[in-house]
């Protein structure tokens, strides 16, 4: 039978033809003042975004995300607001427990023990996954990049420092989720008490509220010009911040050994004051050592745009990966 011809013979116009909406998945960032959403299509390319406010709390949370997601399918025209949205993936700052989708400490979201996946999939009624933020960034990254990028680490300051690590393709975690909290390991033994209990960690040299910790709340491109200046605390501040962040790319190229390794987050708003720094600082390590030398750590090195959305590129690439794998009666990744 013509496929342009009904049952009973009759021709069907173009207005009768009832075409499947697009499958659609959308990606969230949540951050502790915008949540931003991305959304795909089947293709995996991005048709819109959009950005709310974000409220605290659980249900400040919930709604935060649902907001996003309309958001951008209203910003996106008739294939947005048509379309089916097969899967949301979301990335959040804290502590993610991702096989369940339940979100720990996250204090800045004043949000603890949040069952987040579940409460989102009744609000938006579909498949929803969920991830610490800098895990999503390096996934996002690693698969947008062209030609992608299989190994990638993505090392992110803002008020702390952590990393997200992809290998062979492969996202890691680890056996508890610490895989990439190098923020945490010592840069000072002699330093001050950190948050987590230890002493001297990285993140309190080399992150944005390390900065202004160290130079009494001065903002971080005025530090940089007044050690360009010779003044000599600013002078001190920036040479151990730029220490600390050789040393934690350092430590991703040993640990991991990607091949690139990406810095963003809100501190590197002013990289071009302090990134030759941090790379005099691994051009001394190199031309001491033979075996830093091999690595050529600064042949890796790359900046992530402030307005790259990665995270939410990155959650609406794994939720696509998610919505592909259960439609095709494979287990979820990490949802089983």
């Amino acid at each position: 039978m013509d496929d342009n011809v009904s049952q009973k013979g009759v021709p069907m116009s173009a207005a009768t033809i009832v075409e499947a909406p697009m499958p659609l998945v959308a990606g969230v960032d949540v951050g502790g003042t915008k949540t931003e959403a991305v959304l795909l299509d089947a293709r995996g390319a991005e048709l819109s975004r959009a950005r709310v406010s974000t409220r605290t709390g659980p249900a400040g949370v919930v709604g935060s995300v649902a907001d996003a997601v309309a958001a951008a399918r209203r910003a996106a025209g008739p294939t947005g607001r048509g379309g089916l949205l097969r899967a949301v993936g979301v990335g959040v700052p804290g502590a993610v427990d991702a096989a369940t989708g339940t979100v720990g400490r996250a204090v800045n979201l004043d949000v603890e023990d949040l069952d987040l996946a579940r409460r989102l999939e009744a609000a938006l009624g579909c498949a929803v996954v969920v991830d610490n933020d800098v895990n999503l960034a390096a996934v996002g990254l690693a698969r947008s990049r062209r030609p992608s990028t299989p190994s990638l680490a993505f090392l992110n300051l803002g008020t702390g420092m952590g990393a997200g690590v992809v290998l062979d393709g492969t996202l890691l975690r680890g056996t508890r989720g610490a895989a990439g909290e190098i923020g945490h390991l010592c840069f000072d033994p002699r330093g001050p008490r950190c948050g987590c209990g230890m002493t001297g960690c990285l993140e309190l040299y080399a992150s944005g509220s390390g900065l202004l910790r160290a130079s009494g709340g001065v903002p971080v491109a005025e530090v940089f010009a007044r050690a360009e200046r010779g003044e000599p605390r600013s002078s001190a501040i920036a040479a151990r911040f730029s220490t600390a962040l050789a040393e934690a790319v350092r430590v991703l190229a040993q640990a991991y050994d990607p091949a690139v390794i990406a810095l963003g987050g809100g501190v590197f708003a002013s990289e071009r004051l302090f990134l030759p720094r941090v790379r005099r600082v691994i051009g001394e390590w190199e031309a001491s050592s033979t075996f830093v030398r091999s690595l050529r750590i600064g042949e890796r090195l790359t900046v992530v745009e402030a307005t790259s959305a990665v995270a939410a590129t990155g959650a609406a690439l794994w939720a696509a990966e998610i919505a592909a794998s259960t439609a095709a009666g494979s287990a979820p990744a990490l949802r089983r």
